[in-house]
């Protein structure tokens, strides 16, 4: 996955379910920190993310993926002053913008797999796959 990112023209990657990540990123980081993180997962790795960002940067989380865990607001958070923001992914209306905003640029994203029909079958299947965490990209069912 992080190849095909760097493909795609991420300067790099790390994976998450390596223990040594924050580690990892560090070094790509070459003594810079991050002034925002944005976190779809949650859990263990949240307390790690001050090793890595500016004092007084915002941590936003958008889901809880992660099994075990949740998000744990230390004193070291407070002490350096982070922000830390959930999100819902805005609302109907933001949504709308969103869509457009895609359309009039003409961004496409990255799919993964598509499953034709909205029914039990490809629900199950496309839960499969994202819990595998084998895909690179959008799950798409179409109906």
């Amino acid at each position: 996955k992080i190849q095909k990112a760097i493909q795609l023209g991420a300067k790099g990657g790390i994976n998450y379910r390596n223990e040594n990540c924050i580690k990892e990123l560090e070094k790509l980081l070459d003594g810079n920190k991050l002034s925002a993180i944005i976190d779809g997962a949650g859990g263990p790795l949240h307390s790690k993310y001050l090793d890595v960002l500016y004092e007084g940067g915002i941590i936003v989380n958008y889901g809880q993926t992660v099994r075990d865990g949740g998000i744990l607001y230390s004193v070291k958070h407070f002490v350096q002053n982070v922000e830390i923001r959930g999100s819902t992914m805005g609302s109907r209306a933001e949504f709308k913008e969103m869509v457009q905003f895609v359309d009039k640029h003409k961004i496409k994203p990255v799919v993964s797999h598509v499953w034709k029909g909205l029914n039990k079958s490809s629900f199950e299947e496309a839960v499969v796959t994202m819990h595998g965490g084998n895909q690179f990209g959008k799950l798409v069912i179409e109906f």
